[in-house]
């Protein structure tokens, strides 16, 4: 989802279940309250936590460093969840997909200027 004042920290104190679960965002990093977070892993509310984008990228808080150093359940990866060989080959059949529609005098569905 995309980050603005209506998704900023969408899941916070307020949202997170009583206990036992699992987050992961993939999504724009201000979407989850890091420090909401972090609270919930304390309090065994959330189980655990796998977070591809975090809110101040691409600087990665001290908070969040020390509980992934400690242990604490929590996976940080650096925005990076698309890298992969499947993205890349997806990657490139769209490019050819989208020569061939030129060459065959049809615009592009992905035109960028």
């Amino acid at each position: 989802c995309p980050l603005n004042d209506e998704t900023r920290h969408m899941l916070c104190a307020h949202s997170l279940p009583t206990h036992g679960v699992y987050v992961v965002n993939a999504a724009r990093g201000g979407v989850l309250d890091e420090a909401a977070l972090l609270q919930g892993i304390s309090d065994g509310r959330v189980l655990g936590a796998a977070l591809d984008s975090l809110e101040a990228e691409p600087t990665v808080s001290a908070e969040l460093l020390a509980a992934s150093a400690a242990g604490e359940n929590l996976l940080l990866s650096p925005h990076a969840a698309f890298y992969s060989d499947e993205a890349f080959d997806e990657m490139r059949h769209l490019a050819a997909r989208e020569v061939g529609r030129i060459l065959c005098g049809e615009p592009p569905h992905y035109q960028v200027n």
